[in-house]
C-alpha cells in the first residue's frame, strides 16, 4: 500500500515527460513560418564577412505578414480573357510546367503570353504590326501609359508608391519596324510602405516596354496578380523580426544568401566568381515577391562592398529571412 503513492509520482513524471514535448511540436507546426527558398548566385559562395553597425539600428520589431492565396481559375480567367482579347490571343492555352510549377501558356508566334496558375504571375512578349515612326515620345508619357494599363487591370494601386525610370531600348533587332528605341519603365510598388524586392531576378517587380508608337510590347509581372485586387481584405498577422544579435550571428555565420555581384560599371559578374571578403554597409526590410507558404516572405535585402579573389570590387546584393523563429 505505501508504495501506490510513489507509483503515482513516477506516472505523473512520465506523463509530464511525454506530454511537454508534444505541446512545443504543435506549437512548431502552428507558427506556419513561409520556408523561403532563394536562389544563390553561387552556392559556395561563403565570404568572410564583417558589417557596419549602420545596418542593426531597426526600425521596427515587427511585421505584417499577409496570407495571399493561389488564385483561382475563375479569378485567372477573369482577368486574362479581356487581357487576352487585347493583345489578339484567341487560342485556347496549353497547360505546360516551368520550373516544375503549372503555367497557362498562349502561343501566336511571335507572341506568346504564360501565366504562373500558383501566384498568377506571368509574362508578355507582343509584336506589335505598326509602321514605323521617328516620333519619339516623352518620358511622362511613356510612364502614363504604362502605369494605366495596370491600374486598368487592377495590377497596382493609383496610390501605392512607385518609382519609375526609363530605358531605351538598344537591341536594334527586337524592333525592326522601327527607327527610335523604346522604353523601358520599372516599376517599384511598395507594401505597408516596404519594398517588395525580387531576390531570384535582377529586374523590377513589374517592367513594361512601351514602342515609340505608345504600344505595349512586353511586360513582366512578377508578383502574385490576386495582391492588389483583394490586399485590403486578406489576412494579416504581426510577426517578430530578427533582433539585431540574431541579424549580427547570422552575418558571422554566413547565413545572408548572396544572389548578384555588380561591378562599378553595372555589369554582373559570372556565378563562377569567388568572392573572398564582404562589408555589409545597408539593411532594407522588405519583402520577398514569391510566395512561400501563401504568404509574402518578409526579409531582409543586405547591400555592401565585396572583392573577388581577382581583386576586383563589387557591390553585393544578399537576402537574409527576416522572421524570427
Amino acid at each position: 500500500l505505501r508504495q501506490k503513492p510513489v507509483l503515482l509520482i513516477i506516472l505523473f513524471v512520465i506523463l509530464v515527460i511525454l506530454i511537454i514535448p508534444f505541446k512545443k511540436t504543435a506549437k512548431k507546426t502552428t507558427d506556419n513560418l513561409p520556408e523561403i527558398h532563394l536562389q544563390a548566385l553561387n552556392p559556395n559562395l561563403k565570404p568572410e564577412a564583417t558589417f557596419d553597425q549602420i545596418i542593426l539600428q531597426q526600425p521596427t520589431k515587427q511585421i505584417v505578414v499577409y496570407q495571399i492565396s493561389a488564385p483561382t481559375q475563375n479569378q485567372l480567367t477573369n482577368l486574362f480573357e479581356p487581357l487576352g482579347r487585347e493583345f489578339n490571343f484567341s487560342a485556347s492555352p496549353e497547360n505546360i510546367i516551368i520550373n516544375n510549377l503549372p503555367h497557362l501558356f498562349w502561343n501566336n508566334r511571335p507572341n506568346f503570353l504564360t501565366v504562373n496558375l500558383q501566384s498568377g504571375s506571368f509574362t508578355l512578349d507582343y509584336h506589335p504590326k505598326t509602321a514605323s515612326s521617328s516620333a519619339k515620345l516623352a518620358e511622362i508619357d511613356t510612364i502614363n501609359i504604362a502605369k494605366n494599363w495596370l491600374l486598368q487591370y487592377q495590377l497596382i494601386f493609383e496610390d501605392v508608391k512607385s518609382q519609375s525610370s526609363i530605358i531605351e531600348d538598344k537591341i536594334g533587332d527586337s524592333y525592326p519596324n522601327t527607327s527610335t528605341p523604346s522604353f523601358q519603365i520599372y516599376f517599384y510598388p511598395t507594401l505597408n510602405n516596404l519594398p517588395i524586392f525580387t531576390p531570384n531576378s535582377v529586374d523590377a517587380p513589374i517592367s513594361i516596354i512601351i514602342t515609340p508608337s505608345g504600344n505595349i510590347s512586353s511586360i513582366y509581372y512578377r508578383l502574385p496578380t490576386t495582391l492588389f485586387t483583394n490586399l485590403k481584405s486578406l489576412k494579416t498577422n504581426n510577426r517578430s523580426i530578427l533582433s539585431s544579435t540574431q541579424i549580427e550571428q547570422a552575418i558571422q555565420g554566413k547565413k545572408p544568401v548572396i544572389t548578384r555581384l555588380t561591378f562599378s560599371n553595372g555589369n554582373f559578374a559570372s556565378s563562377t566568381s569567388n568572392l573572398k571578403t564582404v562589408n555589409y554597409n545597408q539593411i532594407t526590410l522588405g519583402y520577398s515577391n514569391e510566395l512561400a507558404n501563401n504568404q509574402l516572405p518578409p526579409v531582409f535585402q543586405l547591400t555592401g562592398t565585396g572583392t573577388l579573389d581577382t581583386g576586383e570590387t563589387v557591390t553585393v546584393t544578399a537576402y537574409l529571412p527576416a522572421l524570427a523563429d
